[in-house]
């Protein structure tokens, strides 16, 4: 990129707490400088995305380097990620959610509700049955307040999701994005989880 032209580079990535992705870039960028800033976004998936997304829209039309990152910053800082996930195993086999080692005997069968923040994922409760969970879900979208952005995520559970997004299109101006999240995520939160990744205005 910077053969190609750029004045400098943004290099946005995974949370060095869940990936040794940010780590590695650091590292290459030092030969670099200034001209190379790396960033722990803190987030996953669409988390992280919008932050890209963001920042690229914003150079896009003429922002520089600097007004980028306080962008990125302003954004990592907003935005909400949470689930509901069918089970609590698949979290607990990846041994990268400490929390999961207490609830993994008789919590087996119940849905927990879970967001992503500063690269940390916390319990927000758990559901009995799916009905409850989601009820949840749209619960807490509801407490974000006006939004900038909002995502549907999901891992292979594409019909409930449209149902999802249907239900709460109309609470971003912009259209809402449907998204099933990659493979790498998927194999750690297990099939058929659902859940939102908002950008709030504040």
């Amino acid at each position: 990129m910077l053969k190609a032209g750029a004045d400098s580079v943004v290099s946005i990535h995974p949370p060095d707490a869940l990936s040794g992705i940010y780590n590695a870039a650091r590292l290459a960028s030092q030969k670099f400088g200034w001209r190379v800033t790396v960033l722990d976004s803190g987030q996953l998936s669409l988390g992280l995305g919008y932050q890209v997304i963001l920042a690229a829209e914003a150079a896009a039309q003429g922002a520089g380097r600097e007004q980028v990152l306080s962008l990125v910053e302003s954004v990592r800082k907003r935005v909400r990620m949470t689930a509901l996930l069918e089970t609590i195993a698949y979290i607990h086999r990846s041994g990268r959610v400490s929390w999961t080692a207490a609830m993994i005997g008789g919590a087996i069968r119940l849905q927990p509700l879970i967001e992503l923040r500063v690269g940390i994922v916390r319990r927000l409760g758990q559901a009995r049955t799916r009905l409850q969970g989601v009820e949840r879900l749209v619960e807490l979208l509801n407490s974000w307040g006006q939004l900038e952005r909002l995502a549907v995520l999901h891992t292979y559970a594409e019909s409930a999701a449209c149902q999802l997004l249907e239900h709460v299109r109309s609470k971003v101006s912009i259209p809402p994005l449907l998204v099933n999240v990659t493979t790498a995520i998927g194999t750690h939160v297990g099939p058929y989880g659902l859940g939102f990744v908002a950008v709030p205005i504040l």
